[in-house]
């Protein structure tokens, strides 16, 4: 199975996307919280469907819980197959992911998407990192999606 582990603020939540809610005076917020880039939202959904990965939530929003995060996707429509979270460490986050790999060794392949780059070293192969400006824009779909593929 495929995987990718999915930041969320600066991969969907992207300032400039927020940046023009605000200045349009478009609610920039839902009960979920900020609402996400329909372009980021767009490419994660391309990723995930052309390559058939199922999608884990590494972002500090897994805090919510599981069922909180698929119901916030399911209620913004947003059509990618959340599998899971990975564990709290408190550790860098690439520990996390590490930790949930480590625990199911049904993965064939995985890419990291992060605005943050605290991977292992072993993980830069895997690791794609957007800009908390645009997020995760089509080029960079386009990245995982080799990473994904290879």
């Amino acid at each position: 199975m495929k995987v990718i582990f999915l930041d969320i603020d600066g991969v969907l939540n992207t300032t400039s996307h927020l940046e023009l809610l605000r200045k349009k005076a478009i609610k920039c917020r839902d009960e979920f919280g900020h609402l996400f880039c329909p372009d980021a939202v767009e490419n994660l959904e391309y990723l995930s469907h052309v390559s058939g990965a199922k999608v884990v939530i590494s972002s500090t929003w897994r805090a919510s819980g599981l069922k909180v995060i698929k119901d916030l996707f399911k209620y913004r429509m947003i059509e990618v197959d959340i599998l899971s979270v990975t564990p709290f460490l408190n550790t860098p986050r690439g520990e996390e992911i590490a930790a949930w790999l480590s625990e199911n060794d049904y993965v064939t392949n995985y890419v990291i998407i992060d605005d943050d780059a605290d991977m292992t070293p072993e993980q830069a192969p895997f690791f794609v990192q957007t800009g908390v400006k645009k997020g995760l824009t089509r080029e960079l779909a386009n990245k995982a999606l080799t990473i994904l593929n290879s």
